[in-house]
């Protein structure tokens, strides 16, 4: 039998076969998938060899030496990913694989249905890595949203065709072919592929400045106008923000911007507007994008806005009067350290005005090194009864991290 060789995490379709090329278990139903193997993904961001392409292309030549024959039907892969995340190929990559491939027997085939037709600035996708396939199969963008498909090879690859009867109802047809040619028409006479790399630069070094902003942007990759934001809750762990993208983009689209998602996690935008999209356009994706972030959070620094109890806390003014606090309710924002739990009170002591610093959790309650402050405001007592007084109550008006609470001290 022969066999194929993949490139991971990619989606090509649903039917038996393309099904078996996917890589990605959401678009797989249970069924029988034989004769595919998928090699490591070269992703520079999440990948096991980072941009390394050479170290991803000698796993195709194991595959192929130690799970085949050593001889290979094909080589199927995206110059982008799509569905997968819009991840662009590690350097290198394409290249290698690509004379692995040939010396393995295989024929290269490129999956261009959404890399196409001037989507990455270049015609197509592979032309970025040097490689001319043997195979290219192509959609969407061929019609413009005119249902379209189809597959450019050589007269010696198209010939085995010949040797059976094959036919589509659909193909061929005359509506359908007349529209892929206004496509191309206008693509060439309205420069829209010289277009899509000027503006798709203009629009990536955007979202890169907004990457330096936003601390939830972990990656922004991609060619032309074919880009992607991926989202993470940690940069370091690259954890998915799975949650906060659906909510961003319900926010986005509030403001008339559509953007999709992709990748396994869902974490990733997936930005890919029209050919014609101009700068104008660019700056209002962005500064939509920034305005949404900013908001999502902003409401989750309130929803971190936390009643903290604690007991027999000791609080030190100036003249060294120590108090023995029975109770405190004290209400943060701290969405990048610990919630206070201790707190310095210094002051006049004069049962009008006192100032307040809360310190970290773990601090000792004195004027040592250790004390770490987080706020100084004004604190009002609700009376001029000593400090010592039970009934007394400390209201303050606290401004951590930008976001304003009021915190009552109960005595």
């Amino acid at each position: 039998m022969s066999r194929h060789c993949f490139d991971s995490k990619r989606y090509h379709g649903n039917a038996a076969g393309t099904m078996g090329a996917t890589g990605h278990s959401l678009w797989k139903f249970n069924v029988v998938q034989t004769g595919t193997h998928h090699a490591l993904n070269p992703d520079p961001y999440r990948g096991v060899f980072g941009s390394d392409g050479e170290k991803y292309a000698r796993d195709v030549q194991d595959l192929i030496q130690y799970g085949t024959t050593g001889h290979i039907a094909g080589f199927i892969c995206e110059a982008i990913q799509g569905v997968g995340g819009m991840v662009e190929l590690a350097p290198g990559y394409m290249s290698a694989a690509y004379d692995i491939v040939k010396k393995a027997g295989g024929l290269f085939i490129a999956d261009e249905v959404q890399s196409g037709f001037a989507k990455t600035g270049n015609f197509w996708g592979f032309e970025a890595h040097n490689v001319v396939p043997d195979i290219v199969t192509m959609a969407k963008g061929i019609g413009n949203g005119f249902p379209l498909g189809a597959v450019v090879t050589t007269p010696e690859i198209a010939g085995v065709l010949t040797r059976r009867c094959y036919f589509n109802t659909f193909g061929g047809n005359a509506v359908a072919t007349t529209a892929g040619l206004a496509v191309l028409n206008v693509i060439e006479k309205e420069k829209l592929q010289e277009n899509a790399s000027m503006v798709g630069s203009y629009l990536k070094g955007k979202l890169s400045q907004l990457k330096e902003k936003h601390e939830i942007i972990g990656d922004v990759r991609g060619r032309g106008l074919m880009l992607g934001i991926e989202l993470v809750s940690d940069r370091k762990l690259k954890t998915p923000a799975t949650a906060e993208t659906l909510h961003i983009m319900d926010q986005m689209k509030e403001l008339g911007v559509l953007v999709g998602k992709g990748g396994y996690f869902g974490n990733v935008f997936r930005i890919t507007p029209p050919l014609c999209f101009t700068k104008e356009d660019a700056d209002y994706l962005v500064e939509a994008m920034d305005y949404s972030i900013s908001k999502i959070a902003l409401e989750d620094e309130e929803l971190m806005m936390e009643s903290v109890s604690s007991s027999n806390l000791m609080f030190q003014s100036k003249d060294s009067l120590s108090l023995s606090v029975q109770s405190l309710t004290l209400e943060v924002a701290e969405p990048s350290s610990e919630v206070a739990r201790h707190a310095l009170i210094n002051g006049d002591n004069d049962g009008n005005k006192i100032r307040y610093t809360a310190i970290d959790k773990n601090c000792m309650v004195d004027h040592s090194p250790n004390l770490v402050p987080l706020a100084d405001n004004d604190v009002e007592t609700n009376s001029e009864d000593n400090l010592d007084d039970e009934t007394d109550c400390i209201t303050v008006t606290n401004a951590v991290a930008g976001v304003d609470s009021r915190s009552k001290l109960n005595f």
